[in-house]
């Protein structure tokens, strides 16, 4: 059972769902079902299916005793969760509880490398499967490296998340040599300045070995193509 997609679709709930109000259970602890359809406004088809899928997850709750788990992500999501355009997202703060919850109510396979610091999940070094390590796989809200030269974002070391080191990402001049199918940034041969030759320095393909100390990259060992393994090749 995928969990992590069950919760990541319960995961829009909020009552009346006014931008940016914060959940408001009302008098009864509703259901997950009942905060996802007060935001979203499902039909009674989308509800119905909503509630199988609730009525599974209970199910797998009550056979790992995961009674624990549930209620501490469920006081977390209800308490901190804000609908916003019809979507909520689980949010942040919430991220250990949901990963904790997953783990309980699928204990296998588990992920060897949980809580280090690097996301192992499949958008990572994909060691471990999907909802396995949420704490690591959090998107991070902050930069650690901003202000530094370097652009950390993923166009360049892919060390930050998107929008996170904006001063260090933004073009400071132009490239001569856009669009002539090679990367020309300081991650390619150089000659344009970070964010200036978009087009070429984008990855066209992933690289499971990125951020391992070691160049995947051709000039490298090999194993991914050119743009792909920007923070180990620069």
């Amino acid at each position: 059972m995928k969990w992590i997609a069950i919760m990541g679709a319960w995961a829009v709930a909020a009552a009346a769902c006014a931008s940016g109000t914060t959940i408001d259970s009302g008098p009864r602890e509703p259901t997950l079902c009942d905060l996802r359809c007060d935001c979203e406004g499902c039909t009674a088809d989308e509800y119905d299916e909503c509630a199988e899928d609730e009525a599974l997850l209970q199910e797998a709750i009550d056979e790992n005793e995961c009674q624990d788990e549930f209620e501490a992500f469920f006081t977390c999501y209800t308490g901190a969760a804000v609908c916003e355009d019809e979507t909520i997202e689980v949010p942040n703060s919430c991220v250990p509880e949901l990963g904790e919850l997953n783990q309980c109510v699928t204990p296998e396979p588990a992920c060897s490398t949980l809580s280090d610091g690097i996301c192992d999940e499949p958008e990572g070094t994909g060691t471990c499967p999907e909802g396995s390590d949420a704490v690591d796989c959090a998107t991070p809200t902050t930069c650690a490296t901003t202000n530094n030269g370097v652009c950390d974002e993923p166009e360049g070391t892919a060390t930050c998340s998107e929008g996170t080191d904006v001063a260090d990402c933004t073009p400071t001049g132009t490239c001569n040599y856009t669009n002539d199918g090679y990367c020309d940034e300081p991650e390619g041969s150089g000659l344009c300045p970070e964010g200036t030759d978009v087009n070429d320095c984008m990855p066209t393909a992933t690289c499971p070995y990125t951020n391992d100390g070691e160049c995947d990259e051709p000039e490298g060992t090999g194993l991914c193509p050119e743009g792909s393994d920007p923070g180990d090749c620069l």
